[in-house]
């Protein structure tokens, strides 16, 4: 598989689309949890919406990481992808 294809590339490349931190997240996960249904979604609840729909298909690569700290970080985000 070309170097550009494998599983490290892969993970980091989606993690480097997050514009949001694993805490942040987390923060404006609970903000909206809060949230009454006549607040208007912000731009950092869109940011989140699209995380929450990424952040899942980091588990077809997890397994396959060889970089130790790249796999602590996707073991973060999926954590909080599934309700950590």
């Amino acid at each position: 598989m070309p170097a550009l294809l494998d599983a490290d590339n892969a993970a980091r490349y989606t993690l480097d689309s997050f514009p949001l931190s694993v805490q942040r997240y987390r923060e404006v996960c609970a903000q909206w949890r809060g949230a009454d249904d006549d607040t208007p979604p912000d731009d950092e609840w869109r940011m989140a919406q699209g995380i929450s729909w990424t952040a899942p298909s980091l588990s077809d690569v997890r397994d396959q990481l060889t970089d130790p700290v790249l796999r602590e970080e996707v073991d973060a985000w999926l954590a909080v992808a599934d309700g950590g």
